[in-house]
């Protein structure tokens, strides 16, 4: 079995600057549950893959917006509504690191 996730929500905080994505991590016979922290790059994979798993649903729209308790714009997406929501872990595990390449 490929290493999945099944999200649960993904919340975007602090202008962009962290994004958190919880769901349970499958791995063979293991199940548990995880968070991890993702990049924009990552995020736009994963709702790319979404989009393409969910042609039914603007994943875009399901995203909600809310103000915390310091003033900050959060958006949340809760998956419960999607019909699929498992993604392979190496969507976003396995980023590529870019070198500068100086002549």
């Amino acid at each position: 079995m490929m290493r999945q996730l099944q999200i649960k929500e993904i919340m975007v905080l602090k202008n962009g600057a962290e994004i958190t994505i919880k769901g349970t991590q499958y791995n063979d016979n293991l199940s548990f549950p995880t968070h991890h922290f993702i990049s924009a790059t990552q995020l736009n994979k994963i709702i790319n893959f979404l989009q393409e798993k969910n042609m039914n649903t603007e994943i875009s729209s399901t995203f909600q917006s809310f103000t915390d308790d310091e003033g900050l714009k959060v958006l949340f997406l809760n998956t419960s509504d999607l019909t699929i929501k498992n993604i392979p872990l190496s969507l976003f595990s396995d980023e590529e690191i870019f070198k500068a390449i100086r002549a």
